[in-house]
């Protein structure tokens, strides 16, 4: 019988290729003994090979060898519960920046939202061929939206470190006009808010539209060209512009709502302010190849829409009254 215990593992599919800060516990063990008697009923072993033993070895000091596994045990525990609080709370925010790009000029996430601009981030490092091939869709979108001038925003971070030279570089083979951004402080940002999200398959983009006074994550996705999900991005742009909350035939109603979490996972929560019982209102649910998930009569200003069952992936959550109708899109992981 074997009693393993496992430490944390490097991220495999990094772009840092030692892995995110893990620390095994073979690191922090040094050299642990226990009797001999025990080590032969039950080999003990880390990820790192067997414990050595030692004859000397009295009861004491074994019950506090056993309390300093279960701490280890109880800490791995702990930092499990934390990874998915971390996930949670991203899906309500995604925390602020103020980095510099390769050309000198800055970039103030909040900022941007708060003057009702949209914000496509890209996540990328040089050495990835799935972003080299992304990098001219991303102009073109870039280009579409108005070079960053008019309502959106479209930013590149390289997250390996790479020096501005080599990202420069990068930029000039790929032909790239996108606002590159490197250094410590995107490859940080990228570790502690969009892994969680989004773990280690590259190219990543997530898109933020403003919502009051925070803002709400309505597209994420990985190796878009290779998922076939670029419409799916440009879709979420174009329905989350300034302005343009109705992607359908018919008049733009004048509802006033919000949904919430977004991203999603098991429900989504629609907080309509202005309900008007006059008439009969709806909501329906699509994806985006325009499949009707869910259908059913709003008659409070509170939905709670069940998401279980739903792959992961980007929906569209519309509200339609008398031919008028908004639509949201809300990101289900």
């Amino acid at each position: 019988m074997d009693l393993v215990l496992f430490g944390l593992r490097p991220f495999q599919n990094s772009p840092d290729r030692s892995g995110i800060a893990a620390r095994s516990l073979a690191q922090i063990q040094g050299t642990f003994k226990v009797p001999c008697i025990l080590a032969q009923a039950a080999a003990i072993r880390t990820d790192s090979g067997p414990f050595h033993c030692d004859e000397g070895m009295n009861l004491s000091l074994l019950k506090k060898q056993q309390e300093f596994i279960k701490i280890i045990i109880m800490k791995k525990i702990l930092l499990f519960v934390l990874c998915v609080v971390a996930v949670q709370n991203l899906a309500a925010q995604l925390a602020d920046f103020t980095f510099e790009d390769v050309e000198g000029n800055s970039h103030h996430l909040y900022e941007y939202l708060e003057n009702d601009k949209l914000v496509v981030l890209e996540f990328f490092f040089t050495d990835c061929g799935f972003c080299a091939n992304f990098a001219p869709t991303l102009d073109g979108i870039y280009e579409e939206t108005g070079l960053n001038q008019e309502d959106v925003i479209v930013l590149s971070m390289e997250v390996q470190n790479a020096t501005s030279e080599e990202i420069i570089d990068w930029k000039e083979t790929t032909n790239s006009a996108v606002p590159v951004c490197g250094g410590d402080g995107p490859w940080n940002y990228w570790a502690d808010n969009v892994y969680p999200i989004l773990q280690g398959n590259f190219e990543q983009i997530i898109v933020l539209a403003p919502s009051g006074d925070s803002h709400e994550m309505v597209f994420s996705g990985t190796r878009l060209g290779l998922n076939g999900t670029v419409q799916d991005l440009r879709d979420a742009i174009a329905a989350n512009r300034a302005g343009t909350t109705n992607t359908a035939i018919g008049e733009v109603g004048n509802f006033e709502w919000s949904v919430a979490p977004n991203p999603a996972h098991q429900q989504v929560i629609l907080e309509i302010e202005t309900l008007d019982n006059s008439s009969p209102l709806s909501v329906n649910l699509y994806d985006l190849t325009g499949n009707l998930v869910l259908s059913r009569l709003v008659e409070q200003s509170q939905v709670n829409l069940s998401l279980e069952g739903l792959a992961v992936g980007n929906y569209v959550v519309e509200l339609v009254q008398e031919g008028k109708r908004e639509r949201k899109v809300v990101v289900v992981w």
